[in-house]
């Protein structure tokens, strides 16, 4: 596609997917597509982008450090978990072996959940998830054990709410 034709898609498109386009773009380090971005901004009476622009791009901006923010804590706990088990094991003290595994399990379903409620979230709004990884310094998808792991559904229903409250109403 032309530079042109796509600056001209960019002025289709509504204040919140034109912020969701413009934060995977500063995640990707294309200064070249942010300044196209940046062109199609509506701009009122006011000197700045537009308010509903500003709302979604701060919303996501907080929703992806929110994420990145439990996702980095959650991984210390499991870190944690996992260390005792090897302690535990070590010492062949296996009921704190298991205990300390099962928290292990638990804490990783509720990564999961973290993750899966961060996809839908995604899918909602028009979201980048691969952008938000990025932002928040996942390597891989192997940040996380899936493995014959079902997500705690609770907490992934906490999570689509708490996350939810950060971006503007649709």
């Amino acid at each position: 596609m032309k530079p042109n034709n796509v600056t001209k898609l960019y002025a289709v498109l509504t204040n919140k997917e034109r912020a969701a386009v413009m934060f995977h773009h500063i995640v990707a380090k294309n200064r070249q597509e942010v300044a196209r971005v940046k062109t199609s901004i509506p701009h009122q009476t006011f000197d700045g982008a537009h308010i509903e622009y500003t709302r979604w791009f701060d919303a996501i901006w907080d929703v992806a450090s929110q994420f990145g923010m439990e996702h980095w804590r959650l991984k210390s706990i499991i870190n944690q978990r996992f260390c005792q088990f090897l302690l535990f094991d070590l010492r062949q003290d296996d009921e704190y072996a298991e205990n300390a595994f099962e928290k292990y399990i638990s804490e990783n379903q509720v990564l999961l959940a973290l993750h899966r409620a961060m996809e839908v979230l995604c899918v909602k709004h028009g979201l980048n998830i691969a952008a938000i990884k990025e932002f928040i310094g996942m390597e891989s998808e192997h940040s996380i054990i899936e493995h014959g792991l079902e997500p705690d559904t609770e907490m992934q229903a906490r999570y689509i709410e708490r996350l939810s409250r950060l971006l503007p109403p649709t």
